[in-house]
């Protein structure tokens, strides 16, 4: 299909692509789809997800590309700057300074929106904690934006509930979010600031017990019952980087370059502060996980 593509063949490559479309989901069909989807629409976070290495001629004509989808300013996501300041810090040369720095001010300037509102006026938990995620991913994003970094997790911090989890407001009744509580505890930890810990271990806690039984995995909020990749994938990652447990033997698939856990599963067995055992694999079935209400680029790493 790719080749399809490169070659002109538009005919033969929509045929091929409506052929794959037939195929169940998998994550070999996904990536199968990565190449033609990245020369249609240069995406940052694709390029590592193909082994594509900074500093080689395919490192550069992806910045080239890249930064030509920047140029021209069209069907660009929301979170771009993000995207493209982790990229360029990552693959670019002294050539790209002034768009790196311009992107580092676009999202300098959206962390601070997010940081103004108060009561019914403040920003979804998810909204706040993934720009910081997004920022834990680079070195770069994490020294030019310490002090919009630290405004917006001591906000976090304070808007989590005395049980752990943070409240997402769904059609106006807040609900337990675990995708929610789960990218802020992730974002907490990458960050790496101590004085987070209570909050850190309150909230991994909270997660252990919302596992769904028949899966595994876990829901976006509380109470739903199909399972999510995004929330459980990341709170996964939450309980393996917390001292929650004393042995947590993990079997990460690492399926690709770049990518994280993609078919994580462990074993925990350990009761603290009440909380219920976990006294079986947990395994997520990636299949089954369903990613609603998202258009993010979450490519784990």
């Amino acid at each position: 299909m790719l080749e399809a593509r490169r070659e002109g063949r538009r005919r033969e490559a929509a045929e091929l692509a409506e052929e794959l479309e037939d195929f169940p989901p998998s994550l070999e069909k996904a990536l199968s789809l990565v190449p033609a989807r990245i020369l249609q629409q240069p995406t940052p976070e694709l390029y590592p997800i193909l082994g594509i290495e900074p500093r080689t001629p395919q490192g550069r004509n992806a910045v080239v590309a890249v930064v030509a989808r920047d140029h021209n300013g069209q069907d660009l996501p929301a979170d771009w700057s993000y995207s493209l300041a982790w990229f360029l810090d990552l693959y670019g040369s002294a050539t790209e300074a002034g768009r790196l720095d311009g992107a580092l001010a676009e999202c300098a300037t959206h962390m601070i929106a997010l940081g103004t509102g108060e009561g019914e006026a403040a920003a979804p938990v998810e909204d706040i904690g993934y720009p910081l995620w997004r920022c834990s991913r680079s070195p770069k994003l994490i020294g030019d934006l310490r002090r919009e970094i630290a405004v917006l997790t001591d906000r976090l911090v304070r808007r989590q509930e005395g049980g752990g989890c943070w409240n997402e407001t769904r059609e106006g009744v807040p609900r337990p979010g675990l995708r929610a509580t789960a990218l802020a505890t992730v974002a907490l930890q990458r960050l790496g600031d101590d004085r987070y810990h209570d909050a850190i271990r309150k909230a991994v806690s909270w997660l252990i017990t919302q596992v769904i039984p028949d899966t595994g995995a876990l829901p976006r909020d509380a109470g739903e019952e199909d399972p999510e990749v995004i929330a459980t994938t990341l709170a996964m990652e939450a309980i393996r980087r917390s001292d929650f447990v004393d042995d947590v033997p993990t079997c990460w698939r690492l399926e690709m370059p770049g990518w994280s856990p993609v078919r994580p599963c462990w074993e925990a067995g350990r009761q603290s502060r009440g909380q219920r055992i976990l006294s079986r694999p947990w395994c997520l079935n990636i299949s089954r996980a369903k990613t609603r209400c998202c258009g993010r680029s979450m490519a784990f790493s």
